[in-house]
């Protein structure tokens, strides 16, 4: 940063992906604003273990030149040609049966799908923060509160406090900034939202969904199916309320295993556990897929010590900014992973904001809820629409979605005829295509700039 006076001071609550690749972006097109992080934990980490990639996500990576980074770590070659299936999807609640349901060739060059660990792809941002960015952990917000002229006084759980002129809250699920934020409009005459409902708002909603994960050795794996599809694509093995997902991280060396279940009379009910995440036992997950097909179940006998998370989702908001303050990422829109675009989604969301923030036509801190409001008003339709698709398409593969009968089995011939698994493949890739063919990362800056300019 130039040794002047800066010009905002940016406050980013989270130093998760979103809010590290935030900072990466603001430093990228500009010098003259200050930049800290403050992060609730007492080390820059990453829930999860897996991270996949759209050809969205990887035009902002060429934008801010840490594509080549991500590319020398991803599962397979960014820019080749793929003549073996990128995605295979089977129906693997049969136990000694099972069959392949559709699978498809991809090109990096076309879809971009691309996997690879999450802590590989934070340490990639990391490694490009700007050099005046400070990270300040051990730092969990309790609350803030902002003044008339538009300071921002951020108050934390070790009774520290700071100031800014612009906090984003890139807190997560739980996150204390949405809380604040709803908790304080909540008290404004007229109502700025339906205040009965603002709970579900402040609090993240339990989607039904629980995952069981675990990270086995690729060797191991092969050494029992040397011709797993999971060897050179991305597997689904779907059954009623059931999926086993898995795929190559870490150059393919590590096989990331995702085994979801799903409750649908229990979606938007308490979760009755304390804990979101936390370890579970091979035999409880073994004794959940069971029933299914060799291929799937060889796989979850080899989990040895899974972990448990249930999965849970926030939003769609009234809205995601107030004042000089903004949320975004899981903050804003967390959903459930049946896209595999909520990491992605974050990255979007960064590089809008941080493109906006880094303009000089911001040019002072009575600037800023100008270019808030046009993130939210960008930003905000697309992000809602993919968390509704997502949830959407783990119901559809988890054949709970609405018309589908909660209790039939896989002799169901409404459900499982081949005209009928089609038709259900046909709903889960028009919600893909349909966020994919919105409008791309660099357009939706193209359109904020010129909203910006003219305003």
């Amino acid at each position: 940063m130039s040794s002047t006076q800066p010009r905002l001071r940016v406050a980013i609550c989270g130093a998760g992906i979103g809010g590290l690749l935030l900072a990466v972006v603001i430093g990228k097109f500009s010098s003259d604003i200050a930049l800290d992080i403050y992060e609730a934990h007492d080390a820059v980490a990453t829930a999860g273990a897996g991270i996949s990639f759209r050809q969205r996500t990887l035009n902002i990576a060429k934008q801010l030149g840490i594509y080549d980074e991500i590319a020398a770590v991803v599962t397979f070659p960014l820019d080749s040609e793929r003549t073996a299936p990128g995605f295979v999807s089977r129906i693997s609640d049969i136990k000694e049966g099972g069959f392949e349901w559709f699978s498809e060739s991809s090109s990096h060059q076309g879809i971009g799908r691309a996997s690879m660990h999450r802590m590989d792809f934070v340490r990639v941002i990391q490694a490009h923060l700007p050099e005046y960015c400070e990270i300040h952990l051990s730092k969990r917000l309790r609350t803030y509160n902002e003044s008339d002229n538009g300071e921002i006084t951020m108050h934390f759980e070790d009774g520290t406090s700071v100031t800014a002129d612009v906090l984003v809250g890139a807190d997560g699920l739980r996150s204390h900034t949405r809380r604040t934020m709803f908790e304080t409009a909540a008290k404004v005459e007229p109502p700025l939202f339906d205040v009965s409902q603002l709970s579900k708002y402040t609090d993240a909603r339990w989607s039904g969904f629980s995952m069981n994960r675990e990270l086995i050795p690729m060797e191991k794996v092969l050494a029992r199916y040397p011709d797993h599809p999971a060897k050179t694509a991305m597997c689904m093995m779907a059954g009623k309320r059931r999926a086993v997902v898995v795929y190559g991280i870490k150059g393919g060396a590590v096989l990331n295993l995702v085994a979801n279940t799903f409750d649908p009379e229990l979606e938007d009910t308490p979760y009755p556990g304390e804990r979101w995440v936390g370890d579970t036992s091979k035999e409880d997950v073994l004794d959940k897929f069971s029933h299914f097909e060799p291929l799937a179940r060889s796989l979850v006998e080899l989990c040895e010590k899974p972990s448990r998370w249930a999965v849970h989702v926030v939003g769609p908001l009234p809205f995601w900014t107030r004042g000089h303050v903004v949320i975004l990422g899981d903050a804003a829109h967390a959903t459930t992973p049946h896209l595999g675009a909520g990491a992605g989604q974050a990255i979007d969301d960064a590089w809008l904001l941080g493109r906006l923030l880094a303009h000089p036509h911001i040019a002072t801190p009575a600037d800023v809820p100008r270019a808030l409001k046009i993130f939210e008003e960008i930003c905000k339709p697309y992000a809602e629409r993919l968390a509704e698709a997502s949830v959407h398409n783990g119901k559809l593969f988890n054949f709970c979605a609405p018309g589908d009968d909660p209790l039939a089995g896989p002799d169901c011939e409404s459900e499982r005829s081949p005209e009928a698994l089609r038709l259900r493949w046909e709903k889960g890739e028009a919600n893909r295509i349909a966020i994919d063919e919105i409008e791309d990362p660099i357009q939706q800056w193209e359109r904020a700039e010129e909203m910006l300019v003219q305003a």
